[in-house]
């Protein structure tokens, strides 16, 4: 008794564990909102779900005690989950002894699937339950030779069939995947006892009666099942790759690293099988294997020649038998080893160390799903909270679904309205009319989609918002997208005439307000022409960029926030593109430029040619920021790594590290964002000093800067972005330093006695000296100060390399050149890698050798650099020959390095690498 209650403890632990960390999804909350209504309406609001109605009367007397807090309706299913662990125990221990019972019960204590619907508010662990409790009472019910001393009174007084019935009964009023434990149940009967003539008849007439009770949901259930649009389809081996990993992983884990593991506890659950069906012909264990076959058959068979209907929830009816089989595979496997004659110990570690694997496999998932946020729930806690933090009095909300109202509800304490988009049956024209009352009324509205849009699933309510209206911002919360428009405002165009490569042209555009919050959103009016027909995807970047050339809000689409995007636009087409910018929370009060620069989906980007260009964009206009509208809620604010440093009132919140991801480069320029609030104006002026300091002491970055706004003229309770630029020393070393923070007295630029350590962070300079192996070697010696030493050139159409057959538009080159430094340099060049057809650029690729973490004045003298390259032959190409050139240059004039002839004297600004016909 004292393991059971050891294993419960374990059961009741891992569910209660962060229950109420993440938020309820749409399904729970639609769960109370159906449970909460009145006893006579749950059963009418469940004729229009998928699902029977027991679950939504258990959850309404549940809320009735415990109310409807996330934690108290999830706590229903973890006792349900719990008191499946228990009863699986008790049929282990009936059918195949203590041990098998206990081990079973530890192996669903911990199950990823059990913990996973144990802390969620639907009827999946109720079904499991009452399958375990149907298969139980079954066995009461089943004749066999090793029936308990006792037992026949019980089942001749008829009491044993009525809990069966009822329990088998809950079962299909609980969820319709139970009927699949009960054909195979069935199906055992009808092996086990088909010469039992009387328990044959009572066997049907109990299901006779368990049809009758089912009768007045029947007709319900299979008009539900015929109109559900089913899920995704998946092929066999889709099928049996995630029902395999669900039983084991569960539904938070990658199962690419463990195939083989849980391919090992399969085994063991097909060993279970072998040996419970080696017992005697009427051994009730017999049933294990069905109870778990017919389920994953069921589902399989109605997904493959009706309609794809997998889900890994349907099979947690099936779970307890998967823990009953595991422990018997296990126990077989021990006393198979205890066996044998030799090597017995040896032996018995096979099934130690299998057991083991089922607990690691259980505990990897549910890591993944206790702090993996890929496989966190819907967050409509987090969005209903972010939208109350920093929506306009004057914003409205739309879902893309008038059924998520109520889930919205649940969490939402704001006072703006929301609505549900388009209305059930409504035409188009009704759906555009509610639009543009809608939009007339706010100047703002949150568009929030979830899900394929299922009653919208031509997105039309999305599509007319893009059209109509500015797109300011996109983002995910979780699994939830959120989209904000504003309303359009009057504004005179403006001419421009730049064009990019030719191909697009920005007939005129328009911006405003030239003012506003820092909070609000401007509007940006974009006019597009296609000179010719286009054929590739072109996006439109827009940028804020203040006077310290930081970057402070940004938009990225194709034109009509990519509801018209270009490829096959016709020459002579002309779009309107409305579109916007949010200043990133905590921007500071200012003046700002708003740029637009192109770039193609290939990831080519295209300089723009015209009188109002600067070379590399297409400057809009300026804009100027006054203070927010209110101050950014500190939750608002992006934090990566939270903080809570205080340098007098003014707090330090935390900070972001762009680029934030793997080892930092020699040479590198890194951006430090620290976030600030003061509770009270500041009384002195300090400067920000940040350092990046090794073990020995030594310093491969400083900057001493002031915050982008003086601290005394903070304003009690800003919230204020402040990035900071640090550049590492180009010959750094490799080695682990840490980011430290330091404050100066501004006036005297003495220290103030305040330092912190940030992080740690690793610094990674790979350096190459012997030449790799290379397709075709030479020595270009480009300015004496880098040398060409050879290079890899491909060509490839589609996956399939071309050699030198005539390339035609649309084909790759891929090129590898390989450098040397002739000597260390300040300078940073840029390489130049183009295809030239009658003089004209047909595809090209620049940047910086070795990418952007490697600049040349990272290199130290004879250092090797591979620099790989990437480019597509363009649309404009025509019939003849394509050369094939690099050279390098230098930013932002373009000024080239020359080739040098083995005198030193200049050749050309270039070398051409190779030759191909084009067709």
């Amino acid at each position: 008794m004292l393991a059971i209650a050891v294993v419960l403890g374990l059961a009741f632990a891992v569910r209660v564990f962060r229950l109420d960390h993440q938020s309820l999804w749409g399904d729970e909350i639609a769960s109370v909102f159906m449970a909460g209504r009145p006893l006579e309406a749950v059963a009418q609001g469940a004729t229009i779900d998928i699902h029977p109605p027991l679950y939504y009367y258990l959850l309404h007397f549940w809320m009735r005690v415990a109310g409807n807090s996330e934690f108290s309706v999830r706590f229903l299913s973890l006792v349900l989950g719990v008191l499946t662990v228990a009863v699986t125990f008790a049929l282990g221990r009936r059918i195949l002894g203590g041990k098998v019972g206990l081990l079973a019960s530890l192996f669903l204590a911990m199950a990823p699937l059990q913990v996973y619907y144990s802390q969620e508010t639907r009827m999946y662990t109720l079904a499991a339950l009452l399958a375990v409790s149907s298969c139980y009472l079954f066995l009461r019910v089943l004749p066999h030779a090793h029936a308990e001393r006792g037992a026949g009174l019980w089942q001749r007084s008829g009491a044993c069939w009525a809990t069966y019935v009822a329990a088998s009964t809950a079962l299909l009023y609980a969820h319709y995947a139970g009927a699949a434990v009960l054909v195979a149940q069935s199906l055992t009967v009808f092996v086990l006892q088909r010469r039992r003539a009387r328990y044959l008849l009572q066997w049907v007439a109990a299901h006779m009666v368990i049809l009758l009770l089912f009768l007045p949901w029947l007709m319900i259930a299979l008009g539900q099942l015929r109109s559900h649009p089913g899920y995704d389809p998946l092929p066999l081996t889709g099928y049996i790759a995630r029902t395999a990993a669900g039983f084991t992983l569960g539904l938070a884990a990658a199962p690419e690293p463990w195939w083989a593991a849980v391919g090992l506890v399969w085994l063991l659950v097909a060993i279970g099988a072998v040996a419970c069906g080696r017992q005697t012909r009427d051994a009730p264990s017999r049933l294990l294997a069905p109870w778990l076959v017919v389920p994953l058959a069921s589902v399989l068979l109605i997904s493959l020649l009706v309609k794809p209907f997998f889900e890994p929830r349907f099979l947690m009816p099936a779970t307890p038998a998967f823990a009953l089989l595991l422990a018997a595979g296990i126990m077989a496997s021990w006393r198979a080893a205890s066996s044998a004659r030799r090597g017995r110990m040896m032996l018995r570690i096979a099934p130690l160390a299998a057991a083991l694997t089922a607990v690691l496999l259980a505990g990897q998932g549910l890591m993944g799903y206790y702090y993996d946020n890929r496989y966190a729930r819907d967050d409509w806690r987090g969005l209903a909270r972010q939208i109350q933090m920093v929506a306009q009095p004057t914003d409205a909300i739309v879902l893309d679904d008038p059924g998520l109202t109520e889930t919205f509800s649940y969490y939402y304490r704001g006072k703006h309205p929301y609505y549900g988009l388009p209305r059930p049956a409504a035409s188009a024209e009704e759906t555009e009319s509610a639009l543009q009352d809608l939009m007339a009324r706010h100047d703002r509205v949150w568009l929030i989609l979830w899900g394929e849009g299922r009653l919208d699933p031509t997105h039309a309510v999305e599509t007319w918002l893009d059209q109509n209206s500015h797109r300011v911002q996109e983002k995910w919360v979780g699994n939830l997208r959120v989209a904000v428009y504003a309303r359009p405002l009057p504004t005179q165009e403006k001419p421009s005439g730049a064009s990019f490569d030719a191909d697009l042209q920005l007939v005129s555009y328009a911006l405003g307000p030239d003012e506003l919050p820092a909070d609000g959103a401007l509007r940006v009016t974009l006019r597009w022409r296609a000179l010719k027909a286009l054929d590739e995807g072109y996006v439109i970047s827009l940028k804020l960029v203040g006077q310290d050339g930081h970057t402070w809000a940004t938009a990225d689409s194709e034109p009509a926030a990519d509801s018209e995007p270009t490829v096959g636009w016709p020459a002579g087409r002309e779009v309107l593109d409305r579109r916007g910018l949010l200043p990133f929370p905590g921007t500071p009060p200012g003046e700002y430029k708003v740029l637009a620069t192109v770039y193609s989906r290939l990831g080519h980007v295209f300089q723009p040619e015209g009188p109002l260009t600067d070379g590399k964009s297409v400057p809009l206009g300026t804009v100027r920021l006054t203070a927010p509208s209110r101050e950014a809620p500190v939750e608002a604010l992006p934090i990566e790594h939270r903080l809570d440093l205080s340098i007098g009132p003014a707090k330090l919140l935390g900070y972001n590290l762009e680029p934030g991801k793997g080892p930092l480069m020699p040479g590198q320029r890194l951006t430090i964002t620290l976030f600030w609030q003061a509770s009270e104006r500041p009384g002195f002026d300090a400067k920000v000093m940040l350092e990046l300091a090794g073990k020995d002491g030594g310093t491969i970055a400083r900057r001493q800067s002031q915050p982008i706004v003086p601290m005394p003229l903070w304003r009690a309770k800003q919230a204020l972005r402040d990035p900071h630029d640090l550049t590492i020393d180009p010959r750094a070393m490799s080695g682990d330093y840490r980011l430290e923070l330091s404050f100066i007295d501004g006036p005297k630029g003495t220290g103030l006695g305040m330092a912190s350590t940030l992080g740690a962070y690793g610094v990674y300079a790979p350096r190459l000296f012997d030449a790799p192996k290379m397709e075709r070697t030479l020595s270009a010696n480009f300015g004496d100060r880098i040398e060409l030493l050879g290079y890899d050139l491909s060509a490839y159409r589609g996956e399939q390399a071309i050699a030198h057959k005539p390339l035609v538009p649309g084909d790759e080159v891929r090129l590898t050149l390989y450098w040397r430094a002739r000597k260390s340099m300040d300078e940073n060049y840029t390489v130049f890698s183009h295809a030239l057809a009658d003089g004209r650029i047909i595809g090209q690729s620049d940047g910086w050798p070795g990418g952007p973490e490697r600049p040349t004045s990272s290199w130290v003298r004879g250092e090797i650099v591979t620099d790989k390259r990437v480019f597509h032959i363009g649309a404009n190409a025509s019939s003849g020959e394509v050369q094939i050139q690099v050279g390098l240059y230098l930013q932002p004039l373009g000024e080239r390095l020359p080739l040098l002839d083995k005198t030193g004297q200049p050749l050309d600004t270039r070398i051409i690498l190779d030759r191909f016909p084009m067709r």
